[in-house]
């Protein structure tokens, strides 16, 4: 089984996935290419593989790099023999990537992180440090990420919305619906029947609540 999370720069999928990864250690993370120098948190057993131009040319000539994404001037992809296998893995989904890699793995668990606050994702850009002269450009591509998931919601299983007054919870809410799945299969994919399309916020959650 291969789960995904999908959304812009500040939205929290690196908090959610490392809480992911520490609730259930039988999910592992798949490493992407990049063409960027590493960041000091990335450089022993992160999630990210420095490589250099040419070498990344040639690896996505030969077929062997998918999902290739240039972002403020670098290149981003994974490599192809990462998505075979029956062990839980989990990685972040650029928006863009999400028809090709329903095509490569057609069994993959889309999870869409929104919100319809885009000072939310400066303040949480702030805290990390990521605010630069190119704030406006990262803002700018938020808006079209979110516009992107929000136009192929039918490809997402869930698409949560985040807001200031339910950040606290969406992270534990992700967790249990993934942790529900993984305790429905333990074969790799997906259960028949599973659905896409699903928009999930805090009423949404306060109605489930109300009616479970």
């Amino acid at each position: 089984m291969l789960i995904a999370l999908s959304g812009p720069s500040g939205i929290g999928k690196g908090f959610i996935k490392q809480a992911l990864l520490a609730r259930y250690p039988e999910i592992t993370e798949l490493a992407w290419l990049t063409t960027r120098p590493l960041r000091e948190g990335e450089l022993a057993g992160g999630n990210r593989i420095h490589v250099s131009r040419t070498c990344f040319a040639t690896l996505e000539a030969q077929g062997k790099c998918v999902l290739v994404q240039e972002l403020y001037g670098n290149r981003y992809g994974l490599l192809s023999a990462q998505l075979h296998g029956t062990q839980p893995r989990l990685t972040e989904m650029h928006p863009g990537n999400v028809q090709e890699i329903i095509r490569l793995h057609p069994n993959i668990y889309l999870i869409g992180l929104v919100t319809d606050d885009l000072s939310l994702l400066h303040d949480r850009l702030v805290i990390r440090g990521d605010v630069d002269q190119k704030n406006e450009e990262r803002l700018d591509a938020a808006k079209a990420e979110m516009s992107l998931i929000h136009g192929m919601r039918h490809l997402y299983n869930f698409i949560f919305i985040i807001t200031r007054e339910n950040e606290s919870e969406m992270c534990g809410h992700v967790l249990n619906t993934i942790g529900g799945l993984l305790n429905i299969t333990s074969e790799g994919v997906l259960p028949s029947g599973t659905t896409r399309g699903l928009l999930w916020d805090c009423h949404s959650f306060a109605q489930e609540e109300r009616t479970s």
